[in-house]
């Protein structure tokens, strides 16, 4: 967002009031900077130009975005003429913005046809990873089997409140020695190391980006919780997501002094045809971690059958933190051997030939669900990392309810294609359009609503003439919901503001 309104900002001052008409602008606005102490819609209502005021872009500068209230029917001459009222400094087009797509110059990313796919050259136009605008370093707990710790080209987080291998719970999370993280097997910090799993699946969410040397991951500098409990037993499943649960609450209640700010976890293992009834613990540890903010990453099975048919754990469980995913080809087609279900399956991406990091500074290629599950669960903190300080805020006051909201962005972000239609419920993850939809302000503007029609922003939504004939019409903003002009409610049609503090 910044960039953006950095090249609005250059443009205005490079150009004077009659600069030239660009073909790349929204057809029906116009951005005016007026001269101080000028009301705009006082100034609207004299112009005669048939222009209202929309947004105000900067309230110490006086600058506005300006809409045409009717047509924009002789556009050029009613510019013209803004241009030279005394009361207008600049007038000029809303034009639209192309981010800058970042390449990396890893030395093997011509080798990752993943990040294309999914958007993410666009998206790192906007941020590549790690930190908030509220200064908090964002982290995505893996839970795997093990994880090369020393990999040149990975960042693992560490509890730096917790001195390494002195036999005291320092940081008093009820966790002795876990610096490095968390060894749900053996109940200790000590991490099995150079495993080819749990290692490959990190680099896919964090490989370091843009520093020459291998792959790069959906983020470029993310911090990546090791917790070692990859299935060996369900007692084991629930303990390691214990200690997430933990390290994320601990955050929240010392204000980020101790803790972690574990934005997502990623799990790739499950019991194939698992009857969710029969593992309470299990799928109720989804909506725990749920209530402290975190979202969670799940594999389906690795066989073709349909999991609303057959069952899944944890993938059909019904918690409503879960994002169940399967994988998907460089085609965009379902791989053969992966789980599917409109159901209960979330979301398709990227785990076919997925070029990634291995034990002892190597990479190998590898494919599986579990692949595919790390590039949503790597999008969700790049989706934090582009998030205004306000969203933020709002997020760490009301952290489940927030993270609902970036789930939902995230699903509607999705590529819908065809080779999907009927096997999960969003579509192919669009990792660009979530990162988008993560810095949003919605203006909902000339709408007629005859169906439930949901609005979701994780900014603000600026409400002008829109009319609720029937359904219920839901507006839910982690800012402010601002009702501007004509707005109005059948009867008989229903409206619910939620409004995320």
């Amino acid at each position: 967002m910044r960039n953006i309104f950095f090249v609005i900002f250059l443009t205005l001052f490079i150009y004077p009031v009659n600069a030239q008409i660009s073909s790349s602008y929204i057809e029906n606005e116009l951005i005016i900077w007026l001269e101080k102490g000028v009301n705009a819609e006082e100034f609207a209502a004299r112009s005669s130009q048939g222009t209202v005021p929309k947004r105000l872009l900067s309230k110490r500068l006086n600058i506005w975005l300006f809409e045409f209230a009717e047509n924009t029917a002789q556009r050029e001459e009613k510019m013209n003429n803004l241009s030279l009222n005394n009361q207008v400094r600049y007038v000029q087009n809303n034009h639209y913005v192309t981010p800058r797509a970042r390449t990396p110059n890893d030395t093997c990313y011509s080798q990752q046809w993943a990040p294309a796919k999914i958007g993410l050259p666009d998206a790192w136009g906007f941020t590549t990873g790690g930190m908030s605008a509220d200064g908090d370093s964002i982290v995505v707990a893996v839970i795997d089997d093990g994880f090369s710790l020393n990999h040149e080209d990975l960042s693992f987080w560490k509890n730096t409140h917790e001195i390494p291998n002195n036999g005291i719970d320092d940081d008093k999370n009820g966790y002795v020695d876990d610096y490095d993280g968390w060894n749900a097997y053996d109940n200790n910090g000590n991490i099995p190391t150079d495993s080819l799993h749990g290692t490959h699946v990190t680099g896919i969410v964090g490989a370091i980006g843009n520093n020459r040397k291998g792959v790069c991951g959906v983020n470029w500098k993310v911090g990546i919780l090791p917790v070692a409990g990859s299935s060996k037993d369900e007692a084991t499943v629930v303990a390691a997501y214990s200690y997430v649960f933990e390290m994320r609450a601990l955050y929240n209640e010392t204000n980020g002094e101790k803790g972690a700010f574990i934005v997502s976890t990623n799990s790739s293992f499950g019991v194939d045809s698992g009857n969710p009834s029969e593992f309470p613990i299990w799928c109720a540890m989804y909506d725990t971690l749920g209530s402290v903010g975190i979202l969670n990453c799940a594999a389906t099975a690795n066989g073709n059958w349909n999991v609303d048919q057959v069952g899944d754990v944890p993938c059909s469980c019904s918690g409503n933190f879960l994002i169940a995913v399967t994988n998907t080809t460089s085609s965009d087609e379902k791989y053969a051997d992966a789980g599917y279900g409109v159901i209960n399956i979330d979301l398709g991406a990227p785990g076919t030939e997925i070029y990634s990091t291995y034990p002892k500074n190597s990479y190998a290629y590898e494919t599986g669900t579990s692949m595919a599950t790390p590039q949503v669960a790597g999008a969700i903190a790049l989706m934090y990392a582009n998030m205004p300080q306000s969203s933020i805020r709002a997020y760490k006051n009301n952290p489940a309810s927030f993270a609902l909201l970036v789930r939902q962005l995230l699903l509607d972000g999705a590529d819908k294609i065809a080779p999907l239609d009927g096997l999960v419920n969003s579509g192919r993850l669009n990792a660009y359009n979530a990162v988008q939809k993560a810095q949003c302000t919605v203006n909902f503007t000339n709408q007629t609503v005859a169906a439930d029609t949901t609005v979701i922003s994780c900014g603000n939504i600026n409400v002008r003439n829109v009319t609720v004939n029937s359904g219920k019409l839901t507006l839910k903003a982690a800012g402010k919901v601002n009702i501007i002009s004509g707005f109005q409610v059948k009867p008989g049609a229903k409206l619910e503001i939620i409004e995320i503090k």
